[in-house]
């Protein structure tokens, strides 16, 4: 009995909570960039960088959990892999509105874009290429490339630390992303 609760907790219980934290946080800068795109704010206030880092963290975890076929990292990161894509469409609409005040987030934005599509395409790569029999290789190598994609998203917000010390304001981070 014990180890059957044992069981349940570790394989059902612990994977849901693991979901639903996820998905808070994914739903985390939806309040933000609805502010922002009804006019209350710019982009400028707003740092683009964690929008496509997060579609890419999603991105490879979906992938990550269909090779471990657990179905509770797939179904958190596809929905946290569309969420993300749609803050980076609102990011990139943001930058159009605002003019040359947000040039230089529209190109961060963008580089940022490139570079996270070529890191989906070489989490694409990985899953796709035939390794024969190194599965558990293929299992390794896409949960550090996951790993290193998520520790650029929250390092993210270090990218305005300069702004928040220049503008003595904290309005330039997505507080629920910070935590």
């Amino acid at each position: 009995p014990a180890k059957m609760s044992s069981s349940i907790l570790t394989q059902h219980v612990a994977p849901a909570l693991g979901t639903l934290v996820a998905l808070l946080l994914f739903l985390a800068p939806l309040k933000t960039l609805k502010a922002a795109m009804q006019g209350k704010r710019l982009l400028g206030d707003i740092n683009p960088v964690p929008f496509p880092l997060l579609a890419t963290n999603c991105a490879g975890w979906v992938a990550y959990g269909y090779l471990l076929r657990d179905y509770y990292i797939v179904v958190a990161n596809i929905t946290g892999l569309v969420l993300a894509m749609h803050y980076t469409l609102q990011a990139y609409c943001l930058c159009s509105m605002g003019g040359e005040r947000t040039e230089g987030k529209r190109k961060l934005l963008h580089g940022t874009v490139v570079g996270a599509s070529l890191m989906m395409a070489y989490v694409g790569l990985v899953v796709a290429l035939p390794l024969g029999d190194k599965e558990e290789a293929r299992k390794l190598v896409l949960g550090l490339v996951c790993n290193a994609v998520i520790v650029c998203f929250y390092a993210s917000p270090l990218a305005e630390v300069k702004t928040v010390i220049a503008s003595k304001s904290s309005d330039a981070l997505v507080f629920p992303m910070c935590l």
